[in-house]
């Protein structure tokens, strides 16, 4: 008896010592992200507008080495034309520049004062939710499950145990009497930045707006 309390007692310390740490992505990475953003719990529904949940996709370029991101992402103008476009934030000047790829016309705005990027590290004092494989029984991977708070904002996000590469995050949060909910579905990750001219915007006129 006195053995198996011995034993217990040492599998429960290696569970506990090798609980898994909040981590960080790489301070320059890129992602495709699918994102849904809506009303929790809706309310008007007279207007279809604050029922139907808003969606895009886009690529990111994190760089908090240079302190800047951009988003490129394809729209659709009034007449069903495609059009690529290009927004550079550059925090330390709070400039923040929209480029049209397709027609060339580029606009600059200055950024709110004390805006910058949102971390992309887990805060050391987020709760683990759950451990677990996702995929199928010959193709899977380990997964930690991770909830935290930012701000007004509840957080739950879903990384790779091995390498901490973000799969999916989905914020919580109330503006107003409204109470939003944004999900984000990460494919396509990338440690680094594979193509450094995203950030690049020589060869444009960029009036302030």
């Amino acid at each position: 008896m006195l053995m198996f309390i011995l034993a217990l007692l040492v599998l429960c310390g290696n569970v506990i010592a090798f609980r898994p740490q909040p981590c960080c992505l790489p301070n320059q990475h890129q992602y495709y992200v699918q994102r849904i953003a809506g009303n929790a719990n809706a309310t008007n529904w007279t207007n279809p507008a604050a029922v139907i949940p808003q969606e895009e996709e886009f690529w990111e370029y994190y760089d908090s080495d240079n302190n800047r991101e951009a988003v490129v992402k394809t729209i659709h103008d009034q007449n069903g034309r495609l059009h690529t476009v290009r927004s550079v934030n550059f925090y330390n000047e709070f400039i923040s520049y929209t480029v049209n790829m397709t027609t060339g016309i580029c606009t600059k705005t200055r950024l709110r004062d004390g805006s910058g990027l949102i971390s992309v590290c887990i805060p050391d004092n987020a709760t683990l939710v759950e451990s677990t494989d996702v995929g199928s029984p010959t193709n899977s991977m380990a997964t930690h499950t991770w909830a935290w708070t930012d701000g007004i904002a509840s957080v739950r996000g879903i990384f790779t145990a091995k390498d901490c590469m973000i799969l999916m995050d989905g914020w919580y949060f109330n503006t107003g009497k409204i109470a939003r909910v944004v999900t984000n579905i990460y494919t396509n990750y990338h440690p680094g930045i594979v193509d450094q001219s995203v950030f690049n915007l020589a060869g444009y006129n960029c009036p302030m707006s």
